[in-house]
């Protein structure tokens, strides 16, 4: 699956499951999802349950899937503004 069918289809789902989801909600999403991902790697280095690399494996698509939210609500494509990024961080700008 490409990133553009993943924003597709996570697009396609939020609006039969949650229609209307605002921006506002869509990015305190990506915010809680970024703090399990957080808390997952913190127990891992704590020897502690819930961090293995499952679950760390888990818990980044769930923040990738929260991502996806907030660039179908504000009107992009993720995968374009990503390519674009990458070209800015690579070329030195």
């Amino acid at each position: 699956m490409t990133l553009r069918e993943l924003q597709t289809q996570t697009h396609l789902w939020r609006e039969a499951k949650y229609p209307g989801t605002s921006l506002e909600h869509r990015a305190l999403k990506v915010g809680e999802e970024a703090g399990e991902v957080q808390r997952c790697v913190t127990r891992a280095a704590e020897g502690r349950s819930g961090g293995t690399p499952a679950d760390l494996r888990r818990e980044v698509a769930d923040l990738v899937i929260a991502a996806c939210g907030v660039a179908s609500g504000a009107g992009f494509d993720l995968s374009d503004a990503l390519r674009d990024r990458l070209a800015e961080i690579t070329s030195g700008t």
